[in-house]
């Protein structure tokens, strides 16, 4: 049977085309693996490059965000405000847009504690106009409904005073009213603590209880009505300011924090991806050399089970095969 397939044309070239097809499908399978590791190296640094930028800008304007809450606590401004929600709307979509991996755990715990904190500033977003409105209504509402009521009450006592005794007591009444309200309200627009003292000192000359002028007694029940409304305006105004200069400052900074974690992340994973791609190309360009080496020897061995045919194929191999030995 060997003998018969020796001396068989037909099962030679047979034989030299199967062996030519399998080096070829081989060379092909291993190459294609390779191809596709690259491919999908060169996607996962697209992704991680994307996704890290993302993180990147949301931290920013978070930062921003902060400025303008800033702003916001000095005019209230209402168009201020609707800037901040839709700059947080869409700061929560880009976070939840960020595409991970299931393997990538560890950037994933980072991703999570992200969306915590941009959860948690949503909540503090409504409170926050809740609590502005709340030291708005004392602060500039009142206190000085009280102020003037006080001041209009006095004026009226001055009007119908029948002594001079009785007018300087009023008027100085309304100097120490006027130093007052505008002690406190230096006190609530730029804590100025020296204005808290004199406030506390003003409010304790007008609620005097060892007064014994009756016709002041109405206006010892507006000092002590303002006294209430201050405590409550400095209670409002130090929440407002914890919740803006603390809690949301500090979830703002610890977002800053994961967003470089991340980032220096990132930079690892790309850097690992780099190394890993180029050795793949380098395995790939010596499997490529490997075959086409290996090929030629095909291609050289078919020639010589064609005698007839080796002196005119004899020139060209020796050229090929060459230049194949020459990588």
């Amino acid at each position: 049977m060997l003998t018969i397939v020796s001396r068989s044309l037909a099962a030679k070239v047979l034989l030299a085309l199967t062996l030519v097809l399998l080096a070829m499908g081989a060379s092909y399978f291993v190459l294609n693996k390779r191809l596709q590791r690259i491919e999908a190296s060169f996607n996962d640094i697209s992704r991680i490059s994307n996704y890290a930028v993302a993180i990147l800008r949301i931290n920013k304007d978070i930062v921003e965000m902060q400025r303008d809450i800033s702003v916001y606590g000095f005019s209230g401004s209402k168009t201020v405000f609707s800037k901040i929600i839709e700059n947080f709307e869409s700061i929560k979509t880009r976070l939840e847009s960020v595409d991970l991996k299931s393997d990538e755990l560890e950037s994933q715990v980072y991703l999570n504690s992200m969306t915590q904190l941009i959860s948690r500033y949503g909540e503090n977003l409504d409170v926050l106009a809740k609590r502005y409105e709340i030291k708005t209504e004392l602060t500039d509402v009142e206190l000085p409904q009280i102020y003037l009521a006080a001041i209009n009450e006095l004026n009226g006592l001055k009007l119908t005073a029948t002594n001079t005794e009785e007018i300087l007591v009023i008027t100085e009444h309304l100097n120490v009213w006027h130093e007052l309200h505008r002690d406190a309200s230096l006190f609530l627009a730029k804590k100025d603590y020296s204005k808290r003292a004199a406030v506390n000192k003003a409010l304790a000359i007008l609620s005097n209880k060892t007064s014994t002028n009756t016709e002041l007694s109405k206006n010892r029940d507006y000092a002590k009505t303002y006294q209430q409304a201050f405590s409550k305006g400095v209670q409002a105004n130090r929440n407002y300011l914890s919740l803006v200069n603390v809690v949301m400052a500090g979830d703002a900074i610890e977002f800053s924090t994961l967003a470089d974690k991340l980032r220096e992340q990132s930079l690892a994973k790309l850097q690992k991806i780099k190394r890993e791609a180029q050795e793949t190309v380098i395995k790939t360009e010596s499997n490529s050399a490997f075959s086409c080496c290996w090929r030629g020897y095909l291609y050289y061995r078919a020639c010589h089970l064609f005698p007839p045919a080796y002196i005119a194929c004899n020139h060209t191999f020796n050229c090929k095969f060459s230049i194949l030995l020459s990588w």
